[in-house]
């Protein structure tokens, strides 16, 4: 059943990166036409936005390391928290969110509590 929970999350998240982008962009565009009147149209702020979507070969990783993670773990819990942390350092690289060195630190403290 973890199994099948992980590669759903695989799918679900490997989907979700190039969505990333979009949602911030359309958030800063509807926050930008509520406060001034930038003449364009939604698709030409997207189409004109630094930040565009992404899709790195390296979420397809997620197929083989979620499972692994969850078959690993002694706790679903833990495995979902490792398995977001994946998540998230590959949306930092994708994207440049972070400081990586907040991930790291975070993965650390989770491993010690662990």
């Amino acid at each position: 059943m973890l199994i099948l929970f992980s590669l759903f999350i695989a799918v679900w998240l490997k989907a979700e990166i190039p969505r990333f982008a979009i949602r911030v962009n359309r958030q800063i565009y509807q926050e930008t036409t509520s406060l001034v009147n930038i003449g364009l149209t939604e698709q030409q702020f997207l189409a004109q936005s630094v930040l565009q979507p992404k899709q790195p070969r390296s979420a397809n990783l997620f197929f083989l390391l979620f499972p692994l993670i969850m078959l690993c773990s002694e706790s679903p819990i833990i495995g979902t928290i490792f398995i977001l942390l994946c998540f998230l350092s590959l949306l930092d690289m994708c994207y440049y969110l972070t400081d990586i060195r907040y991930l790291v630190l975070i993965f650390l403290l989770v491993l010690w509590r662990v």
